[in-house]
């Protein structure tokens, strides 16, 4: 996994009686001079569930026309997806609509009812993360003739979220120790702290063969591609002269 991590520290200093780099605040507690330090880390992660959005789109002069042959078609490509589906997996209806469909008339200068559209939209979400592009083919064959969305996702962020959280906290109480050093003063305590986690996914490119698509044909080529998950920490710590330093120091928080 590639790893990255940055921090940029800001020290706030005006001159002060006790030091003549210390800031100090206009409240009470925080006429203790402070420093404000931010701490980043971000890394990649392998998705582990694929998500699948197929839909059937039918046109007919009536409603009654188009809804029955999308129920014909639409309970094939259900049929087949559910044959491809593993312990945990799910699949549901996820939208059904009937639209009128217009023709502009010529003669009488207006559009005119022409029929009817009904579309039938149907989500899967599937540990056969590798096997996505297969079975989307498999729905087009069946009678799928819409490919709405592809994306893949981790099913529990929460255990990375605090891993690169602990990472960017860690790198964050390392700088304002190094800052705080290097200026004479030591560490007493913590004012404030903003955490933040944040996941970009990326989108694979699916390319909808149509209907000229074969069964023989090789699945479509999909790769997943990296979650990555991004984590930012903004602390702010008192400081002061000389004494017993605060505990968190530069020692990191809670191991490595």
């Amino acid at each position: 996994m590639r790893k990255a991590f940055y921090a940029a520290v800001l020290l706030s200093i005006v001159l002060s009686p006790l030091h003549p780099l210390l800031t100090f605040a206009s409240d009470e507690r925080s006429e203790e001079p402070v420093i404000r330090v931010s701490g980043s880390a971000e890394d990649d992660f392998m998705p582990d569930t694929a998500i699948v959005v197929i839909a059937v789109e039918t046109t007919a002069e009536t409603v009654k026309e188009a809804g029955a042959q999308n129920n014909v078609k639409a309970d094939r490509v259900v049929a087949v997806l559910k044959k491809s589906l593993g312990e945990g997996d799910t699949l549901k209806t996820s939208s059904y609509n009937v639209q009128p469909v217009y023709e502009y008339d010529t003669v009488r200068k207006r559009s005119v009812l022409a029929g009817y559209t009904v579309l039938n939209q149907v989500t899967v979400r599937t540990k056969k993360v590798k096997e996505a592009g297969g079975l989307i083919d498999a729905a087009v064959m069946a009678g799928a003739n819409r490919v709405e969305g592809l994306r893949f996702v981790v099913s529990d962020y929460s255990p990375l979220c605090e891993g690169v959280l602990k990472t960017a906290s860690r790198r964050a109480i390392e700088e304002a120790g190094i800052v705080a050093a290097s200026f004479g003063v030591k560490l007493k305590g913590v004012k404030e702290i903003s955490p933040a986690c944040s996941i970009e996914g990326e989108r694979p490119v699916y390319r909808y063969a149509g209907k000229e698509a074969k069964a023989a044909e090789a699945p479509a080529p999909i790769e997943a591609g990296a979650v990555k998950i991004s984590a930012d920490v903004t602390a702010v710590f008192y400081i002061g002269d000389g004494g017993a330093g605060w505990a968190g120091g530069a020692g990191g928080v809670g191991g490595k």
